[in-house]
């Protein structure tokens, strides 16, 4: 078995009402022998105290958020304090090296993804994955506001540079302690929450900011190993109980993200060998799909 490192943690973020997809996560990591030794903290956005306890039972760490870069999250909705903690996680775990999030929608299928962002970010410093997969949907809507942040945030010159390099998903990254893009991107979303008065959703835009402005070698793995549900459903291989990416050759798929609206219910996935299955697109305690 290849184990991740014991100064490694895998870290996300939950309210209550995110709490049975955080759940999801966690069995999913639980059931994978490479990961099933993981640390796993979590930041308590807002979480019952029945929550908490069961979390606590499962010996994970909870932590508390703070504000950062002068702001008050006294009130704020949770997605507020989840996206400032980003770049702060070495300072919450002072015990950890290497700091892998996952966010509390997403939930791993295959362990190789997770010791592949670990390494990325032990050998570059910041391991992420990048959204460019010909089946994802990009409406005009979604391009308007992509187009909109990057502007705002970063001004023209800038932006357009941005604009033409690929999407980095801030929903699932690796970290290691020290490295540089963690003073860059405190710096670059400090910068841009004073430019435009907003925190959401620059958490993610400030990090691509780092990686195509700054441009600190970094990690940038394929989007299956973070597949965005939403932006394209994943196909289902019945025979050996995986999700797939949507095109041929129907690579199995290492994180699966239940981004928008697609985080609980039914859905109609095509399979492998064109055939239609509804399934829910969450693990079960054996990590196979629940039909």
């Amino acid at each position: 078995m290849n184990k991740l490192d014991s100064r490694t943690v895998i870290v996300s973020a939950a309210d209550s009402g995110y709490f049975p997809m955080l759940l999801n996560l966690l069995t999913s990591i639980e059931c994978s022998p490479d990961l099933a030794d993981a640390v796993v903290a979590v930041f308590d956005l807002g979480l019952s105290e029945r929550d908490r306890a069961f979390l606590v039972g499962r010996s994970v760490r909870l932590l508390q958020p703070r504000g950062h870069f002068g702001l008050d999250i006294e009130g704020e909705k949770p997605v507020v304090p989840a996206l400032l903690v980003r770049p702060f996680l070495e300072d919450y775990l002072p015990d950890f090296d290497c700091f892998i999030w996952i966010d509390a929608d997403a939930w791993v299928q295959d362990a190789d993804t997770v010791r592949a962002l670990e390494a990325g970010a032990r050998r570059s410093g910041l391991s992420l994955v990048h959204e460019r997969e010909p089946t994802y949907g990009w409406t005009l809507e979604l391009r308007g506001w992509v187009t909109k942040h990057c502007l705002q945030g970063y001004g023209l010159v800038d932006g357009m540079r941005m604009l033409s390099r690929p999407m980095l998903n801030a929903g699932v990254y690796a970290v290691r302690r020290g490295a540089p893009h963690v003073e860059l991107w405190r710096e670059q979303f400090r910068r841009v929450i004073e430019r435009t008065g907003r925190v959401v959703p620059h958490d993610q835009f400030s990090l691509n900011a780092v990686v195509w402005l700054d441009r600190p070698e970094t990690d940038i793995l394929e989007p299956k190993h973070n597949w965005i549900c939403n932006r394209s459903l994943p196909c289902w291989d019945p025979h050996r109980r995986l999700f797939c990416t949507a095109s041929k050759p129907h690579r199995p798929l290492g994180i699966v993200h239940l981004a928008g609206h697609l985080k609980t219910g039914v859905v109609e996935v095509k399979t492998v060998d064109g055939r239609r299955r509804n399934l829910r697109l969450h693990v079960d305690p054996l990590g196979a799909a629940v039909e």
